[in-house]
């Protein structure tokens, strides 16, 4: 290898640390509240085959530490036991069940559901929350204040991530090691930038702002609608903010390896949308990136080994941040392939097959946007 292909790498992987330290110190873990909002809000929750989670979800929404609030569930056309799940608990008058509306031409399914119950929220905040997650008791009123007394219109709280097992542990820590080392995310903090933070576990949004955008209308086609959401925000002069809420709430996002990569692969889709060249050349950057280092004990040059030890460093501190083992940071090449694999796997669903799939629904390909 050409030594200033080597310095380059180095040269890389110098910027790659910086960026990851100032990331770390902008998405600071949420504090607690000082006193407690009188705000209302609308806790909305959708649910497409959600038999396995719904129930902890409602039983934790519903245990908030919060003077008022209720909780919206959309049914979005389950198959399963969700709808049984949801019935059990309707007897708390805090809690109100429909069904998504059906589907109209340029909707998917989420943003669909989502906007079914935003149209029969009644408080001055929404959070729009997934129906796996498990909220602690004080996430309400912790988050709202928050939002209250620093004049934010959007908070997207970061949840803590449930591994079991082997490829859990090596592969759920993709996303956050994209948003931690390789994007430039404390860019989120500047009005000017299109760079924003959301966050599907928990988006909590003050409702005339989530109105005055035009509501999930304005995002109907989009994979990855809780970003696309405070995108918008952003774009529309309101104040968006990310905070680390791993004491706050948790989630199981995928069990194993097959629902992993069928949830990545529908995500890498959005991320790189219609084009082929994009994803080609992230592979190609990846690869050389993400795997050259690992060549050090076969080339033994010291930029080699400089770029491999700031590799092992910076997935040292997001695991660190994170609260996960340290063993996976060994195995950083595996997640680097699987990972690769992923994105070419969501280039031949969408360019080869022309369809997007997700929730057992297939959507064209045409009609998916960011």
């Amino acid at each position: 290898m050409g030594n200033w292909l080597v310095i380059a790498l180095l040269v890389v992987w110098v910027l790659f640390t910086l960026q990851t330290i100032v990331n770390l110190r902008v998405f600071r873990r949420l504090e607690e509240a000082r006193e407690t909002p009188r705000s209302r809000v609308s806790i909305v929750i959708p649910a497409r085959n959600e038999e396995r989670y719904i129930g902890a979800a409602l039983d934790r929404a519903l245990q908030q530490d919060y003077p008022d609030f209720e909780v919206i569930v959309v049914d979005d056309g389950s198959e399963d036991g969700t709808a049984a799940e949801i019935a059990s608990r309707a007897s708390d008058r805090r809690l109100t069940t429909l069904s998504s509306r059906p589907l109209e031409p340029g909707w998917l399914g989420k943003p669909n559901a989502l906007a079914s119950g935003a149209t029969k929220a009644t408080g001055e905040w929404i959070l729009f929350m997934d129906a796996d997650v498990r909220l602690e008791p004080g996430a309400l009123r912790d988050s709202v204040a928050a939002c209250e007394r620093r004049r934010w219109d959007y908070l997207a709280l970061l949840a803590h991530f449930e591994r079991e097992g082997f490829w859990e542990e090596v592969l759920m820590p993709i996303v956050p090691i994209a948003a931690f080392v390789h994007l430039p995310s404390f860019l989120t903090l500047f009005p000017k930038s299109r760079f924003a933070a959301g966050a599907g576990a928990f988006g909590l949004v003050r409702r005339d702002a989530y109105e005055a955008i035009g509501g999930h209308e304005t995002i109907r086609g989009s994979v990855v609608d809780d970003l696309r959401l405070a995108m918008e925000l952003k774009r529309a002069g309101y104040v968006c903010r990310a905070r680390t809420g791993d004491h706050l709430l948790r989630l199981r996002m995928y069990h194993g390896l097959r629902e992993i990569v069928d949830g990545f692969t529908k995500n890498a889709h959005a991320v790189f949308g219609k084009s082929v060249l994009r994803p080609v050349l992230f592979v190609l950057s990846s690869l050389f990136v993400g795997l050259t280092p690992f060549l050090w004990p076969l080339q033994g040059t010291a930029a080699l080994g400089g770029s491999l030890a700031l590799l092992l460093f910076c997935r040292t501190l997001v695991q660190l941040r994170l609260r996960f083992p340290l063993w996976p940071v060994l195995l950083s090449p595996v997640t680097t392939v699987v990972g690769l694999f992923i994105v070419l796997r969501s280039l031949r669903m969408a360019r080869g097959e022309g369809v997007v799939r997700w929730r057992g629904r297939e959507y064209k390909r045409e009609m998916t946007e960011f």
